[in-house]
């Protein structure tokens, strides 16, 4: 088994979209589940975890999908900035990324990802109940995606967000037996890797 090697600072920005392009491509991939941070109305801390459902390095872009009446929706109205972070336990890698945050609703960029989105998740946007709200029904009852009306079809679409992530900052960090290191990217030094201390 070959042992397992720090990605150089040169490779860093590379790394990082080929890592999150897979994770948004491959449902085995270990960043494809994420941590996306926020702040609420009130200041407080948020964090959930989504899954990346696309990546593109040229338009430095993350998508992720949304119930419009999920609380995340209110601190990004009033805070459009998030901080993501993602990790591979196989090599040791953190990526911590910080930009801002565009909400689409009804718009070119919804279509298009809602044409992506599988039936079942349609479904789970049709639901009168709103995402932390309490449910009535037990939750195990069977539902079948036959179940779903033309009514609730439409229902879903208006509640279909895509939150877009412009991404400003990269902040990866790995760490193995062999060592650590830190790397620093911001696009506004032109993604110049910088190391950082731990």
């Amino acid at each position: 088994m070959t042992a397992l090697a720090l990605i150089p600072p040169e490779r860093v920005l590379d790394e990082t979209w080929k890592r999150l392009s897979a994770g948004a491509g491959d449902r085995a991939h270990p960043m494809r589940l994420v941590t996306l941070a926020t702040a609420t109305v009130s200041g407080r801390p948020s964090a959930r975890m989504m899954v990346i459902r696309g990546a593109d390095r040229s338009s430095r872009r993350i998508w992720f999908h949304t119930d419009r009446r999920s609380s995340k929706i209110e601190d990004l109205s009033a805070m459009p900035h998030a901080c993501l972070v993602a990790y591979d336990g196989r090599d040791g890698v953190e990526i911590r990324l910080e930009g801002a945050v565009s909400l689409h609703s009804g718009d070119q960029a919804a279509a298009h990802h809602w044409e992506q989105t599988s039936l079942a998740l349609q479904y789970l946007d049709s639901s009168p109940d709103p995402p932390g709200m309490q449910v009535q029904q037990d939750p195990r009852l069977p539902h079948t995606l036959q179940a779903i009306t033309e009514g609730m079809a439409a229902q879903a679409r208006r509640n279909f967000v895509v939150i877009e992530l412009e991404v400003e900052l990269i902040d990866w960090f790995q760490t193995l037996q062999v060592g650590q290191n830190r790397v620093m990217l911001h696009v506004m030094s032109g993604w110049r890797p910088e190391v950082i201390c731990p």
